[in-house]
């Protein structure tokens, strides 16, 4: 199942219980349902810092879990506490929002199958750090991040997933420049540093195969 097939997948959720009021519990079991990797799992997160239906999603890679052959990666969909249920329509939980969190979903999967990737081809031994040669600790920690090259690979397939919006909506892929992703390498470091031109040969390579994907789904639907 490539990425916009899985897309589709959990977007027909929405479609089936449009209208039908769900519990936190219940959208999670569903979406897991609809995801076919065994490799991951969804979970909820109810917290008092979101107070609306906009969800957040977040992920995690753990090769210390793949090691031992369990489920290494874990994406975790954050819920308003104090809010019970969600109703599936505009007065709520709204069909923009479903997308937005589902693009994310996928997103985060994605990047971290990155991650996976790296760790079984090199056998679970950890990859090549950063070092950042700023004199100002918040740089420096964001560059020995956002600069570690399996952040950089990952982060470039989230580039190239945000740049295929653009070919969905409108038939045109976004530029990288216009990713978020992309504005964020570029605050790090700046648009010539090698890490961002690297992320930027990384990101067309992986928007290719993408756009592959894309067109034939399109071909199958």
């Amino acid at each position: 199942m490539n990425y916009f097939q899985l897309l589709a997948k959990l977007d027909s959720i929405y479609q089936r219980n449009q209208g039908k009021s769900l519990t936190s519990r219940n959208l999670i079991r569903k979406i897991q349902q609809a995801i076919p990797f065994t490799e991951c799992k969804i979970v909820q997160n109810n917290t008092l810092a979101i107070y609306n239906t906009n969800l957040q999603v977040s992920g995690v890679y753990d090769p210390e879990l793949d090691l031992d052959g369990l489920p290494p990666i874990e994406v975790e969909i954050s819920f308003p506490k104090k809010q019970p249920e969600f109703k599936l329509d505009d007065s709520d939980l709204t069909r923009q929002q479903w997308n937005n969190m589902i693009v994310d979903v996928v997103g985060t999967l994605g990047h971290e199958f990155i991650h996976m990737s790296q760790f079984r081809r090199r056998k679970f031994r950890y990859g090549r750090c950063y070092i950042s040669n700023s004199q100002t600790q918040a740089v420096s920690d964001a560059q020995e991040y956002y600069g570690i090259p399996d952040e950089v690979d990952a982060y470039a397939w989230t580039a190239a997933a945000n740049m295929t919006h653009g070919l969905i909506n409108n038939g045109e892929p976004y530029q990288i420049e216009q990713t978020g992703i992309y504005q964020i390498y570029k605050a790090v470091f700046d648009k010539k540093h090698p890490v961002v031109l690297k992320l930027c040969k990384l990101s067309n390579r992986y928007y290719k195969l993408l756009e592959r994907q894309y067109y034939d789904t399109c071909k199958t639907n």
